[in-house]
C-alpha cells in the first residue's frame, strides 16, 4: 500500500499517469457514448496486434499477457489500470511509452494492438477497424454499466468531514469519487451520499470537522467501499450547507 504524504491544505502532488475523466452523454439530448462492448474494432485487426504483441510485447507482458517484467494487461489487471477511462486514453498510454526502450511503432500498430487487448479481455469485435479518431470517446466500462472507480484509483473526492469516533476520520455526504485529473479536482461539486473512511491521515482534523473538504488519494475497494488511503486533503469552505 502506498504510504501517505500527510494532510495538506493546498494540492501539490503531480499525478504519475494520465488520468481523464470519460464524459456521459446526456441521455435526454444524444445518443449515449459508444463503448468497448460495441463492436470497435475488426477481428483482422486483433489477429494483426497479436503478431504485433507478440513481436514486441510479449517479452515484457508475457505471451498471455500474465505480466512478466511489464504489468499484466488482461484481467482484473486491466480493469484496475483502464476501467472509466477512454480508449483513446489507453491509445494515448500505448503509444508514447511503448514498447519500453524500442522506440515508436508506426500509428497503425498502436490501433491493432490496442484491438489485440481488448479482445484479450472479452470485448466483441465489430466490422470495422479502430482508428483514432473512433477511439477518443469509446468508453471503457463494464459490461454492465458500473461506474465504480476499481480499487487503488488515484481518485478525487468531495465531502464533509464528520466527527472523529473510534480513532476514524470520516468524510460524509460525499461525492461519487472520481479519477484525479493532475490532482486539480473539482471544488465545486455537488456532496452525494457517499461516505469514506479517511485511511492513514497523519494530522489532526479537529479544525475541519464541519468543513466542506477536498480529498485525494487511492481508493480501498471498488469505488471507495472501504475508504480513501489519504494523499491531500483541503479545506474548500468552512461550512456544508
Amino acid at each position: 500500500m502506498t504510504a501517505p504524504v500527510g494532510v495538506q491544505r493546498r494540492l501539490t502532488a503531480a499525478a504519475a499517469f494520465l488520468f481523464v475523466v470519460v464524459a456521459v452523454a446526456d441521455p435526454g439530448s444524444q445518443a449515449p457514448s459508444p463503448t468497448v462492448w460495441d463492436g470497435v474494432f475488426a477481428p483482422v485487426q486483433a489477429e494483426r496486434g497479436e503478431a504485433t504483441f507478440l513481436q514486441y510485447c510479449a517479452g515484457c507482458h508475457g505471451a498471455a499477457l500474465t505480466g512478466g517484467e511489464g504489468p499484466p494487461l488482461a484481467g482484473e489487471a486491466f480493469w484496475d489500470r483502464w476501467g472509466q477511462r477512454s480508449l483513446g486514453d489507453m491509445l494515448t498510454y500505448m503509444s508514447t511509452n511503448m514498447p519500453y526502450e524500442l522506440g515508436a511503432l508506426p500509428a497503425v500498430q498502436y490501433l491493432d494492438l490496442a484491438a489485440f487487448v481488448l479482445q484479450e479481455n472479452g470485448m466483441p469485435a465489430g466490422e470495422a477497424d479502430l482508428t483514432a479518431e473512433s477511439a477518443a470517446g469509446v468508453g471503457i466500462v463494464p459490461e454492465d454499466g458500473g461506474d465504480e472507480l476499481p480499487n487503488s484509483t488515484l481518485a478525487y473526492a468531495v465531502g464533509c468531514l464528520a466527527p472523529q469516533e473510534a480513532g476514524e476520520w470520516r468524510l460524509v455526504q460525499g461525492s461519487v469519487a472520481e479519477r484525479a485529473e493532475g490532482l486539480a479536482g473539482n471544488p465545486d461539486r455537488a456532496l452525494g451520499d457517499r461516505s469514506y473512511p479517511l485511511l492513514f491521515v497523519l494530522s489532526p482534523l479537529d479544525e475541519w470537522v464541519g468543513h466542506r473538504l477536498a480529498v485525494t488519494g487511492l481508493l480501498v475497494g471498488d469505488g471507495g467501499a472501504d475508504g480513501i488511503n489519504v494523499n491531500t486533503i483541503e479545506s474548500i469552505a468552512d461550512t456544508c450547507s
